[in-house]
């Protein structure tokens, strides 16, 4: 077995007055939708554990609804079965949201980025562009897939990263959850199986920080704090980070260490 050491910070940041993110750290997330700064610790024997991040979106407090559902609608499973529990958990969690919105006429809407956990393993999953990040050694990993039109831009070799961060293309999401079945059945995306390191640092957070940090920052803050600080100092340099360049959204960081020395 191996130990992960779990800390989440969510913040409104500068410019918002509500925080729409929500998360789920080993079966605990945010469960007030109105809460807008929270900080939580959990650590835990590893096994069949989950840890995700959801960037809500949507008018009034719809967002913030939309991501505390998904984040009541994902739980751990058998690492050969993630393919399948991601798409059949997303479903579940696009139908309810879908439900919501059909009630109460509105428009909501939200993201996810999940990392299923299994003994010595880890499978990364997700719909929309928040992200999940490997940090090993000195080398920082990008786990998820972007699924926004920016970066089918960049695939398709029509612009350059940078242009397309400039362009509005950037935030306009091509998956994620709330969008009726009947118009679209978003597919998530499921990364290979990771074996499990001492000392790996995982990083799952919502584009409120990669917005505002580019990963050759976020890599140079981990390669100065990422080794010997504490997690709740990691996540507040890098939200601090966010803050002093803007702050223009919801920042979510969530990070999750392989305790070293611990594998029995």
């Amino acid at each position: 077995m191996v130990k992960l050491e779990g800390f989440v910070l969510s913040h409104e940041g500068s410019i918002r007055g509500n925080n729409e993110d929500n998360f789920l750290l080993f079966g605990k997330n945010k469960k007030d939708p109105l809460e807008n700064r929270i900080s939580l610790s959990k650590s835990v024997l590893a096994g069949k554990k989950i840890a995700g991040v959801f960037d809500g979106m949507g008018g009034e407090t719809a967002g913030e609804i939309a991501s505390l559902m998904a984040s009541e609608c994902y739980s751990p499973c058998d690492i050969g079965n993630v393919r399948e529990s991601m798409r059949r958990q997303s479903a579940d969690a696009n139908r309810k949201i879908c439900a919501t919105m059909a009630e109460h006429n509105c428009i909501m809407g939200t993201t996810a980025v999940l990392l299923f956990f299994d003994d010595r393993k880890c499978v990364c999953a997700n719909l929309g562009d928040s992200r999940a990040y490997l940090y090993r050694g000195s080398n920082l990993f990008q786990l998820s897939a972007d699924h926004s039109e920016g970066q089918m831009m960049i695939d398709l070799g029509k612009v350059t990263r940078e242009e397309a961060r400039q362009s509005g293309a950037w935030h306009r999401l091509t998956k994620h959850l709330g969008i009726p079945e009947n118009e679209y059945i978003a597919e998530p995306f499921v990364g290979e199986a990771i074996d499990l390191h001492e000392g790996d640092l995982f990083m799952l957070c919502s584009d409120g920080l990669t917005d505002m940090v580019s990963d050759d920052e976020i890599l140079s803050m981990l390669d100065t704090y990422g080794h010997d600080n504490d997690l709740i100092d990691i996540a507040g340099r890098l939200l601090g980070r966010a803050i002093e360049n803007g702050g223009e959204d919801n920042v979510t960081i969530m990070l999750i260490r392989v305790t070293p020395g611990l594998f029995i």
